[in-house]
């Protein structure tokens, strides 16, 4: 975002250009020059008046445009006094107007930094929490296989393994729990929970009927 065309005074700012006000010089010369017109003036008035009766008419002609002219001059530099400190007060609010935009600008790229940042660590959350439910889903079919074998063992290896279970699951609760990710892997990522458990409830009916068929 530029803020200024490019200049020889300006300075860059993470690509926004800010130009600082200078005190124009004309103000100063003018201001001399005003009292000069004063000075001038006067002495023509003075001597108009002084010498009216002894000086020609076309001197007199003369010294009056001399006087008209001083005066046109004094109103023209009061007028460019005026708007050059209008401009330079103007100049001064835009400078400070553009350091408040610049302030905003730089606050606005660390928002955005923190924001990528949190983002970056979100999906490596989600890739995790991916591979940890992975890796329980294959643990969880291992131990289905497993529990249709031992169908015709002992009570006591089905209460271990329904212990096992129940294990699992609150694990996939807990990872539940932690799911800190955007709407569509968090919903994606539920449905694979919702999955497991429904398996872990199919393996539970199973465990009971066998402690049933035991009993």
């Amino acid at each position: 975002m530029t803020l200024s065309s490019i200049t020889s005074s300006g300075a860059r700012v993470d690509n926004v250009v800010y130009f600082p006000c200078l005190n124009p010089p004309y103000i100063f010369l003018r201001r001399i020059g005003v009292m000069i017109n004063i000075v001038f003036a006067g002495v023509a008035i003075a001597s108009t008046v002084m010498f009216a009766s002894s000086i020609p008419t076309a001197l007199v002609l003369v010294m009056s445009g001399l006087i008209i002219s001083s005066i046109t001059s004094l109103l023209i530099s009061f007028l460019l006094i005026h708007y050059a400190e209008e401009s330079k007060k103007l100049c001064e609010q835009d400078s400070l107007v553009k350091k408040e935009l610049l302030s905003e600008i730089n606050t606005l790229r660390l928002d955005n930094s923190s924001f990528k940042s949190e983002n970056v660590k979100l999906l490596t959350d989600n890739q995790h929490l991916e591979k940890r439910l992975s890796v329980l889903m294959e643990e969880l079919e291992d131990a289905s296989s497993e529990l249709e074998e031992l169908m015709h063992k002992s009570t006591k290896d089905i209460q271990a393994y329904e212990s096992y279970i129940e294990e699992i699951s609150e694990m996939i609760l807990s990872y539940k729990i932690d799911l800190d990710l955007s709407s569509r892997e968090k919903s994606r990522l539920s449905r694979k929970v919702q999955a497991m458990q429904e398996e872990i409830d199919l393996l539970r009916q199973q465990v009971e009927q066998s402690r049933v068929s035991h009993n």
